[in-house]
């Protein structure tokens, strides 16, 4: 089956979409790199943007994106040059209308993995994934939520995964040098002292997404509360991005601005000397928890590498993140608030922030271990794959033997002029 595949971010990228879509889409689903594989797999990306199509491993082709970041002004073209059976969105819903529209009228066939990491979908929203021939959820959470909204066409979950053999607890084994690893040599790699508790975080910097304020407050409190801990916190994640926080400022409004260090702009960047999956395994191996209260997750990326470094994790009990944190804790929601594209996220409560990380720092490395390291082991690439494939065998007999459109959405159900911001 010929699949144009969008993911947004190049797979040369080392965001969540980016990697997802380099051990998914060109590792596994393309049949130049996976022998069990029958898909002719070519990638749509709009981030960066790159003007001639070039290749990655083994020759799968990347064709570039222009003005517009959800891929609306080229993807037609492209999938019409490329003669696609199917167009594939690894990506959020909200911002793509004319996509659904050309799947309505049959000028595509569509399947999106859906990415909906939000509580009570909109409507709007609702009927945009109506005319997918499959819409794939990411989590069990997200399959029961859009069953319940009586859509016909959802698809059992597949879930991300990681490699076994780069995320994985590091401590006693050996380094090339011949030392051993170990809890303080690897946070002497993250610029803190050896007795230090740290607390990671790995999130994008994004306005709406990710509520760094409510975060930093939490971790404030919870370093008042234990002068007898060593607090540090390590951020992965751009200090300062246009229209989103700056995460500098932040830190020195909520006093924490000394106890902070930020990853290198290096350590960002795929393709450098700086980062590597390598890098990431020792940055996740040096933290004591990750910090991963976020508005809401589908199914939050970090969770899963911290969990397979044997590194337990604190989230927002909400949408499928407690699905996704078997060692650590969830924090409960102080209260929702809506983004301009109706898009409701949650704010977690400061305080519970605080109690939770007490829980873990008081609690000790070894009660998180191994049930963070085995639940962390159920997500592997190959099952990914697996389940993924299995999904688009059975939409290859169903295009085969499509005779009628697919269901349209309902009138009126573009509407709605959504601004195109971050959700």
């Amino acid at each position: 089956m010929r699949i144009l595949y969008f993911p947004k971010d190049c797979p040369t990228l080392c965001s969540a979409y980016g990697k997802i879509a380099y051990y998914l889409a060109v590792k596994r689903l393309s049949k130049l790199n996976n022998p069990k594989s029958h898909h002719d797999v070519t990638l749509f990306c709009t981030v960066p943007q790159q003007l001639t199509v070039f290749t990655v491993d083994g020759g799968v082709e990347i064709y570039p994106g222009m003005s517009d970041m959800h891929g609306e002004d080229m993807f037609l073209e492209w999938y019409r040059q490329l003669n696609a059976d199917v167009y594939m969105t690894q990506y959020d819903i909200w911002p793509l209308n004319k996509v659904p529209q050309a799947a309505a009228r049959g000028d595509i066939v569509w399947i999106p993995w859906l990415y909906m990491d939000f509580e009570d979908f909109p409507e709007y929203m609702v009927q945009k994934i109506r005319p997918a021939l499959r819409a794939i959820p990411t989590s069990k959470w997200l399959e029961s939520e859009l069953i319940k909204k009586g859509l016909g066409n959802i698809t059992s979950p597949v879930s991300p995964g990681v490699d076994p053999e780069e995320y994985r607890p590091l401590l006693g084994e050996t380094d090339s040098s011949g030392k051993v690893i170990t809890k303080e040599r690897l946070r002497a790699g993250l610029g803190f002292e050896p007795d230090s508790f740290v607390i990671g975080m790995v999130q994008m910097n994004q306005l709406w997404r990710k509520p760094f304020p409510e975060q930093f407050e939490g971790i404030k409190i919870f370093a008042e509360r234990n002068k007898d801990i060593k607090v540090r916190v390590f951020v992965h994640s751009q200090p300062r991005v246009r229209e989103s926080w700056d995460l500098p400022a932040l830190a020195k409004h909520y006093g924490i601005d000394s106890i902070l260090r930020f990853a290198e702009p290096f350590e960002l960047l795929k393709g450098t000397k700086g980062y590597s999956e390598d890098r990431m395994c020792k940055i996740y191996n040096g933290f004591d928890v990750l910090l991963q209260c976020t508005g809401g997750e589908s199914p939050g990326y970090p969770l899963i590498e911290a969990q397979s470094c044997g590194i337990p994790c604190i989230g927002t009990d909400t949408t499928a993140i407690p699905e996704f944190i078997k060692a650590g804790y969830t924090v409960k929601v102080a209260k929702f608030v809506q983004s301009p594209n109706l898009i409701k996220k949650a704010l977690p409560d400061p305080y519970d922030i605080a109690d939770k990380l007490e829980k873990v720092a008081r609690s000790g490395a070894q009660k998180w271990l191994i049930p963070a390291r085995d639940f962390g082991k159920q997500f592997t690439w190959d099952r990914t794959f697996e389940e993924m494939n299995a999904i688009l065998e059975k939409a290859e007999l169903d295009i085969e033997s499509i005779c009628a459109k697919v269901p349209s959405p309902s009138e009126g159900w573009n509407a709605l002029k959504i601004p195109e911001v971050l959700a």
